[in-house]
């Protein structure tokens, strides 16, 4: 019987339209609510990708989905790994759906998972706050280096944040002396304009955003398909953002940094050196690749491969 290597994986919740851009480039499956995809960064890959309704509906949903898959990739952080997949769930009362279901112990998934983690979602968490559901893990993934230097149950491993290259494909950036930063947060205009003189960049006319909270009560705001065309028309952009957990500036590059890398344009980061080009490892094909080998192993380490027939088998029984 020949055997196939990729197990079936559905990527739960998503952030920055990450694990949506993954499950289509891999051939996966993922859900996230519809309502907390304003700038429809998840449903531009797919509009099976979301579910409408509340919370409860949700869970029931992904749940369902769950079922039929032999790896959960979770990147909504440990609350969500504790809702879906922790043993403790079949300990917990029963969970009604909106839709009339009831979800009880019989339903909940006893799937391995891996729990993704790509900021504010470990940031603002205490590690004992997070420690059953990282107990659970097959394993735990950061998104950006500066994490790793947190606290976990588990040894944390490293994955690069995924740029879509064809959406955000490099551009003809105009040489305007205009730039753009972005603020999060309680972030101060005064304070970052401040650190970019202290860098050599007071000269340039920047103009400041906020970042986009929330579902469009902010004023304008601009989709996810539409963020190249906005991004392109300024020749620089300001990576400096504040943490107001650790009252410091972040080491991180943020994923808006790295998109405007991959345009072409002239990237401050928060040392003050400039990039204005993608490094390889973020490319979405070469990420997709290391994930992929992470779920193999994953799988692997639970003493599981996939059959024939696209079933998740202990080995020796395909």
């Amino acid at each position: 019987m020949t055997m196939d290597e990729r197990p079936k994986v559905l990527h739960v919740w998503d952030i920055g339209g990450n694990g949506a851009a993954l499950a289509k480039v891999m051939g996966h499956d993922c859900i996230h609510r519809a309502s907390n995809d304003p700038y429809h960064g998840t449903r531009m890959y797919s509009d099976r990708f979301v579910v409408r309704g509340g919370p409860r509906w949700f869970y029931a949903q992904a749940w369902w989905r769950a079922r039929s898959a032999d790896l959960l990739h979770i990147h909504g952080g440990h609350r969500m790994a504790e809702r879906l997949a922790v043993r403790k769930m079949d300990y917990e009362r029963p969970y009604p759906s909106e839709g009339g279901m009831v979800m009880g112990r019989d339903i909940v998934p006893r799937k391995p998972y891996i729990l993704h983690y790509h900021g504010s979602d470990v940031w603002d968490h205490q590690s004992g706050s997070r420690r059953i559901a990282e107990l659970g893990a097959a394993r735990i993934l950061v998104s950006t280096p500066d994490l790793l230097k947190l606290e976990y149950e588990k040894e944390p491993t490293y994955v690069p944040t995924p740029i879509d290259t064809g959406l955000f494909a490099r551009r003809d950036i105009p040489n305007n002396n205009r730039g753009l930063a972005i603020l999060i947060g309680d972030q101060g205009r005064d304070d970052t304009l401040r650190r970019l003189r202290e860098y050599g960049f007071g000269d340039i006319e920047w103009t400041f955003r906020r970042r986009q909270y929330g579902h469009g009560s902010h004023g304008s705001i601009t989709m996810h398909k539409d963020m190249p065309a906005m991004l392109s028309k300024y020749q620089y952009y300001c990576d400096f953002k504040w943490n107001r957990v650790h009252n410091k500036w972040h080491e991180a590059t943020s994923q808006t940094a790295l998109e405007c890398m991959s345009l072409g344009m002239s990237t401050i980061l928060h040392d003050g050196s400039v990039r204005d080009t993608l490094p390889d490892e973020h490319r979405l094909e070469n990420v997709a690749e290391r994930i992929g080998e992470i779920h193999r192993e994953a799988m692997e380490t639970r003493g599981m491969m996939v059959d024939g027939t696209g079933r998740a088998v202990p080995k020796g029984r395909a």
